[in-house]
């Protein structure tokens, strides 16, 4: 389980793993937990995925947004009856 207000800055981060990172922390949050994203650019790619992936899981709040910096905050709001795949593709990079 994740802590609340835990940072994950993905700045770093080689691009191939932005989004399993995001998906391994987002999966391991208890329904009203949640952590603080911050990247370089615009995470929409993402978002999007995470809504394909976990729809009604999730709230996406930007607290900054750009353009050097985007904070959002992800929060799990509910827990899918359908067990998710461990992994998500290892390609994708925003």
């Amino acid at each position: 389980m994740a802590p609340q207000g835990r940072t994950i800055d993905l700045r770093q981060t080689p691009r191939e793993r932005r989004h399993s990172t995001i998906f391994y922390a987002f999966d391991r949050l208890a329904v009203g937990e949640s952590f603080l994203l911050v990247n370089d650019h615009d995470p929409r790619p993402l978002h999007a995925q995470m809504e394909q992936l976990r729809p009604g899981e999730l709230s996406w709040e930007y607290e900054v947004q750009g353009p050097y910096e985007f904070r959002i905050k992800i929060s799990r709001v509910a827990i899918s009856a359908t067990p998710h795949p461990e992994t998500v593709m290892a390609g994708s990079s925003h």
